[in-house]
């Protein structure tokens, strides 16, 4: 990845959306080694330089913002991760509309933020909002894959029936055994 990141700079130059998004993947990464703090020094850098190229309401400073969120929230900077979600969450909406895919997925992000947080008076309706849309957007049938997020939210929130619903429409994580569908 670092070598990716040399490349893109000598290429693109060092003030190029290709390098940016080279760096928002090395944080990527650099978080799924559980390596957070060395993650969030990339994302910054990759908001910084997306944030002087495109300007700060540009959709992939929104995405890069989100990738911060999730790391800053690995490295258990909860508030902070929160601002960097409700960010994002916010400049997707603005950008692409209250039902667009990124807006929901940031949205989703910023929900288990909160719930992370504590703050599950303030997750709850977040993540409400996001069913509804996505409801509206993919049909009720379709909600499986963020199922676990829901859940998350509200077992944080205290209320057990509504996690255990949701988890049971998750999607397994492991595939059907041979003869099974």
């Amino acid at each position: 990845q670092r070598r990716a990141i040399a490349v893109f700079t000598r290429v693109s130059g060092p003030d190029h959306p290709d390098t940016a998004q080279a760096l928002d993947k090395l944080g990527y990464a650099l978080r799924l080694l559980h390596r957070p703090e060395e993650a969030i020094e990339q994302h910054r850098r990759a908001v910084a330089l997306l944030v002087r190229v495109l300007g700060e309401e540009d959709t992939r400073v929104a995405m890069t913002l989100s990738n911060l969120g999730l790391a800053l929230g690995d490295a258990g900077r909860t508030e902070q991760a929160i601002e960097t979600q409700t960010r994002a969450h916010q400049l997707f909406k603005a950008k692409l509309g209250p039902t667009h895919a990124s807006t929901l997925m940031a949205g989703r992000r910023r929900a288990v933020a909160l719930a992370a947080a504590g703050r599950t008076a303030q997750a709850v309706p977040v993540v409400q909002e996001v069913l509804a849309a996505l409801a509206d957007r993919v049909g009720e049938a379709e909600l499986g894959p963020i199922a676990e997020d829901v859940a998350l939210v509200y077992a944080a929130a205290g209320d057990a029936d509504a996690a255990r619903e949701w988890r049971l429409r998750a999607p397994s994580m492991c595939p059907p055994r041979r003869g099974q569908t």
